[in-house]
């Protein structure tokens, strides 16, 4: 594939969307090597993650009336230029700002905010390379919570999902290419995903009617599976190929889903097969490792093994009273025997592995009211690590 560029953090959820490097393993015992505190940053509300590139990392924020694409220095936390936007959405379940997260791609920035505006910057000095607002050019309502797919640039096609649909830019130029996979209208906050199935690349796009694969060129459908709802989390793959799902309803999310997919003389075929309530991811996603898939069953951390959906392990309940993103610091839970422990990013914190050494944390979450405290912030630590072989380790996005 050609879809991961240069940077050590490309984007949404990594190189591949999965929040997974492999061959590091954290050192969790933070009693004998506590992380350390590099920096701490005053951020711009919203619920944009990090993309990371050498010593600068980007992400989106909300600053008065503006939208905001904001470029820090990894090493220092010294802002090092930002890109504005008059726009401004609010939310009452997280607030002002943006929902997405920046992709970096052969120098440029490419980011999307939640009203529709598409943006490619320079990367170097956040210079306006192009922009476009794919609420206008699709005709899209901008749904309850706003847009929140992250751009996906593969070879020179950009991606977003705006409103059920699929909307694509040519990436040097931002001219519409094609529009309309998928199915218009409905709540869809997942964002386009590049998959290999059988060797052929496709871009896989969650709706409110279920999922739709389609050619990243041309747009052309390739295989469609209804499962109706608000999808809010990534798909996956297994490592024999299959596809994970899940989708949410009006009262949370539904579980999750396998299907075996396959191209044959006749087209598409799938078939599922199974879909289980053990696992219901809903705003954090789901990882998968060994067999198994990780993740959050409401406020449980729990596991399900990838041949029948069956609940595998379950670690602990989330019922502490710190807020959620300082759960992060908590003990880890007890490993699975021959995992090793696993780093997870609880609910609203952010956690990056860089360079083998440094966890970057973005809290997301609003303050109450009248509570006096601190807009959300950067905080970088440096933590012990050692290089193991394909041993990943994992941050479901929030």
């Amino acid at each position: 594939m050609d879809a991961v560029s240069s940077a050590e953090w490309p984007g949404f959820r990594g190189p591949h969307r999965n929040s997974s490097i492999p061959g590091l393993r954290i050192v969790t015992d933070w009693s004998q090597s506590p992380p350390v505190e590099l920096w701490r940053r005053p951020v711009g509300p919203g619920v944009s993650s990090l993309a990371v590139h050498g010593d600068y990392l980007y992400t989106q924020e909300q600053r008065g009336d503006d939208e905001v694409v904001a470029s820090y220095r990894v090493s220092t936390g010294e802002p090092v230029w930002r890109h504005h936007d008059p726009d401004r959405f609010w939310d009452s379940h997280a607030g002002a700002g943006p929902r997405s997260t920046p992709t970096l791609r052969d120098g440029r920035v490419y980011t999307f905010g939640a009203t529709g505006i598409l943006n490619a910057l320079d990367a170097a000095t956040g210079a306006i390379v192009w922009s476009r607002n794919a609420a206008v050019d699709t005709e899209a309502t901008v749904p309850g919570w706003g847009f929140a797919s992250s751009p996906l640039v593969v070879d020179d096609v950009v991606m977003v999902a705006v409103g059920g649909i699929v909307a694509a830019y040519d990436s040097a130029t931002g001219n519409p290419r094609w529009s309309g996979a998928g199915r218009a209208g409905g709540e869809n906050y997942s964002s386009p995903h590049l998959l290999s199935i059988d060797g052929v690349e496709q871009v896989l796009l969650m709706s409110a009617t279920g999922a739709t694969s389609v050619e990243p060129a041309s747009g052309k459908v390739l295989w469609e599976h209804g499962w109706p709802g608000a999808p809010i989390v990534q798909p996956a793959q297994t490592e024999d190929g299959d596809v994970l799902i899940s989708t949410a309803g009006g009262s949370g999310a539904l579980g999750l889903r396998r299907l075996a997919v396959a191209k044959g003389p006749g087209g598409w075929s799938l078939e599922e097969r199974w879909t289980s309530s053990a696992l219901k991811p809903y705003f954090n996603d789901f990882v998968v490792q060994r067999g198994h898939a990780f993740g959050f069953d409401g406020s449980i951390l729990a596991s399900v093994d990838l041949v029948d959906g069956a609940r595998a392990r379950l670690f602990f309940h989330c019922s502490s009273p710190l807020p959620k993103p300082l759960l992060a610091l908590a003990p880890a839970p007890k490993p699975l025997p021959g995992f090793g422990r696993t780093s997870i990013d609880f609910a609203a914190a952010h956690v990056h592995c860089l360079n083998n050494i440094t966890f970057m944390h973005r809290t997301s979450m609003r303050p109450p009211l009248g509570s006096g405290a601190a807009l959300p912030a950067f905080r970088v630590f440096n933590v012990r690590s050692r290089t193991l072989p394909s041993v990943p380790c994992h941050r479901p996005a929030a």
